[in-house]
């Protein structure tokens, strides 16, 4: 679906890629070569430092265009080597990163855009050996978060339009913060997640980044306009701030380590990584709290006869069109600046504001507010973000302790008992081990009841614990279980916190009540 095309743009995409490459052993050529950037059209061979065999390639790729849509008309680029490797990327103005190990001396690479109509572009950064923090699935994990975030914004944004004309007080008033709000603030998450990689140095390394919550203008009761509409829509919004502010401490302690390694200093690098894995900590709880808060608003709504909107394909289509065309609408522009969004990264969303898939950006609001393939993917990086942590965790150690034990109480007067223990210890060969480990849950709504659970890693993050393992419940399933408990109470923050989420889906997470979270160091 091609339309005339109003400009031509040029423009290197300002934020980064979930991704730059593997944390891995440097090869023998550790010198750092300065990064190369190549632009490409139809198709092209591609600029790279000297590469020597076991080299890491690591590669960032930014599809671009002047084209509404774009996402949905299958054009993607392709980067290969000559040794064989080779990625492909459908999403326009999100930049990618991959990487792979050489095998040969002076491999090359070339590019080619699949069905180049003139209007698409690629830059293509090439560097060599460079320290990066993330491993490849947690990139595609926080890449796929991203798209699948940029494609909800387009779609709430489009419904906003909508709804706004509809002459009603009340309705707009909760247009205005659910949709409006909601969709730059989705865009602005999607846009930290995909720069959290990047990994440039920043030389203001001895400075220890503090997350700052952008603020945002809530719904309010009034006329037509009930308190849990205002409850559930402010949360939900809430969530994605504290999520913006803590991804934004999270990439700038990334950036400082990258600094503080560049200029020799172990003790400040590792400084940095434990404030960055605290934060991923924080942030992967935030994200998994988004399906439950976007739920609540759905049936808030749904609750209170709020009107049926509709969507199409061409409202979709006629909102890229004017995006491409006369800029991001005020309003979005008025919320991005007002959650601390940079002119640059303003830009970067109209960009990618206007290539979504306007099939995929369909749907009726609030009826598809809701989104099964979104929950998955955010779910996805909430899991990323706890790897990454856990990297940069401590295991424990021969006389450490962990544990936790009380309950969760529940919005519907029940509760979910909750106990775990695991004691560091060494095995007959000198290695690592845990002993006296346990896990049990029993979930007095459901019965469901883990009778027998077995911690196989515990590792330790300043205030904080996680424990992963196998359970076998009492109806004889089994499966993975990861519990990320954090002792707040012996600083005195507030009570101790649990999150549990088992293979099977079921997760649970809150203040636990009547007990503790142990660690002893």
């Amino acid at each position: 679906m091609k339309k005339n095309k109003t400009f031509k743009s040029s423009l290197r995409v300002s934020l980064s890629a979930i991704a730059s490459a593997i944390i891995v052993a440097f090869a023998p050529y550790e010198v750092q070569a300065t990064p190369v950037s190549t632009t490409i059209g139809g198709s092209g061979s591609i600029s790279t430092p000297v590469i020597h065999k076991g080299d890491t390639i690591n590669i960032e790729a930014t599809l671009s265009t002047t084209d509404p849509n774009e996402n949905g008309e299958g054009e993607p680029l392709t980067v290969q080597s000559s040794s064989g490797f080779s990625f492909t990327i459908s999403e326009y103005s999100q930049p990618r990163a991959f990487s792979y190990t050489a095998a040969a001396d002076n491999e090359s690479l070339s590019g080619f855009i699949s069905g180049y109509e003139g209007d698409e572009s690629a830059s293509i950064t090439v560097d060599v050996n460079q320290k990066k923090r993330f491993t490849q699935d947690q990139k595609n994990s926080f890449a796929k978060a991203s798209a699948r975030l940029n494609t909800d914004a387009g779609y709430l944004a489009t419904a906003a339009a909508l709804c706004l004309a509809i002459p009603d007080p009340s309705v707009t008033k909760v247009c205005a913060v659910a949709l409006g709000v909601g969709s730059g603030a989705t865009w602005a998450l999607s846009g930290e997640l995909n720069e959290l990689a990047l990994d440039p140095a920043d030389p203001n390394f001895t400075q220890i980044a503090v997350p700052v919550t952008p603020p945002f203008t809530g719904l309010s009761v009034g006329p037509g306009i009930t308190q849990n509409e205002v409850d559930s829509v402010n949360a939900f919004i809430s969530n994605q701030t504290q999520a913006i502010g803590l991804a934004r401490a999270m990439i700038t302690s990334i950036n400082r380590a990258q600094g503080a390694f560049e200029a020799g200093n172990t003790s400040w690098e590792n400084k940095q990584m434990n404030a960055a894995s605290q934060y991923a900590v924080q942030l992967s709880a935030l994200l998994d709290a988004q399906a439950a808060l976007q739920a609540n608003v759905k049936s808030a709504l749904t609750g209170v006869g709020f009107p049926s909107i509709t969507v199409t394909p061409n409202d979709v289509f006629s909102f890229e069109a004017n995006v491409l065309n006369n800029g991001l609408p005020s309003s979005i522009v008025q919320v991005l600046t007002l959650l601390g969004s940079t002119n640059s990264e303003i830009e970067q969303i109209r960009q990618i504001a206007f290539v979504q898939d306007i099939n995929a950006a369909a749907g009726n609001f609030p009826a598809n507010y809701t989104n099964s393939a979104l929950n998955t993917d955010i779910g996805s990086a909430a899991k990323a973000l706890i790897d990454f942590s856990l990297a940069n965790a401590t295991p424990l150690v021969k006389g450490q302790h962990v544990g936790g034990h009380g309950f969760i109480s529940m919005s519907t007067g029940d509760h979910v008992d909750i106990d775990f223990n695991a004691v560091g210890a060494i095995d007959n060969q000198g290695n690592p081990s845990l002993v006296g480990t346990n896990f049990h849950l029993f979930d007095h709504a459901s019965g469901f009841d883990i009778e027998q659970g077995q911690i196989s890693r515990a590792a330790i993050l300043n205030n904080l614990v996680v424990v992963d393992g196998t359970y076998l419940a009492s109806d004889n399933s089994t499966g993975t279980f990861r519990a990320v408990a954090v002792d707040n109470s012996k600083k005195g923050q507030g009570q101790d916190t649990i999150s549990i989420s088992l293979s099977n889906g079921y997760k649970v997470s809150g203040t636990l009540t009547g007990g503790q979270v142990l660690i002893q160091k």
